[in-house]
């Protein structure tokens, strides 16, 4: 399957806008994108205090949010993106402190990439 680049980037924004929440100018979001022939890696860190236990638990649920006004639709948007195109969202607590979501998509074969050309 080839990424919609759209919905791609609208999960990426959500990632990053979810850990700017949890961030200073003291603490800044690092974003790191890795390849390899089979993947793409979209790692957001924040230096806040990690994953909520709740959200954790409710990965890919609609609705799901500590944040006072938010809506939680930000991880679900992510999520459900990863899971249509065969990938995944990983949410990790980072050493040191703060939180990591891992956006993991697969690479589109040659074929696929011609077919949706």
């Amino acid at each position: 399957m080839v990424l919609p680049a759209i919905a791609f980037t609208q999960a990426v924004l959500n990632l990053v806008e979810n850990a700017l929440e949890e961030s200073t100018p003291e603490t800044p979001v690092d974003v790191t994108v890795r390849a390899t022939p089979e993947r793409v890696e979209v790692e957001v860190r924040d230096h806040g205090p990690g994953w909520p236990t709740i959200v954790r638990a409710h990965l890919g649920e609609p609705f799901v949010t500590t944040r006072p006004g938010g809506v939680g639709l930000g991880l679900y948007f992510a999520y459900t993106l990863a899971e249509t195109i065969g990938g995944e969202l990983e949410l990790d607590d980072a050493p040191g402190g703060g939180a990591i979501a891992r956006l993991v998509l697969p690479v589109a074969s040659d074929a696929q990439r011609e077919t949706s050309a």
